[in-house]
């Protein structure tokens, strides 16, 4: 899966967490700032929706570092693991 793919698919996983399209989407953006406001609980089923449909595990230590406070950040994770 290429990586323009991943993102799409984590953008439309973001959507369907918020209940509403997502207008402003910038890949470098962090998800839990002013323009998407991504909760604690947000970040959770991101996490659960993200290992769901790509059928990759998501680490502890894909946690460290703030790995997962971007889109850009996410599908490198999940870009990384779909390769092994």
């Amino acid at each position: 899966m290429e990586k323009k793919a991943i993102e799409e698919k984590i953008w439309e996983i973001i959507s369907n967490i918020k209940g509403k399209e997502v207008n402003y989407k910038k890949n470098d953006d962090e998800l839990t700032g002013r323009y998407y406001n991504l909760d604690s609980v947000d970040m959770v089923y991101l996490v659960l929706e993200i290992q769901k449909f790509f059928m990759v595990k998501i680490e502890k230590k894909d946690l460290d570092n703030y790995g997962f406070l971007t889109v850009e950040k996410i599908s490198n994770i999940v870009f990384q693991k779909k390769l092994i």
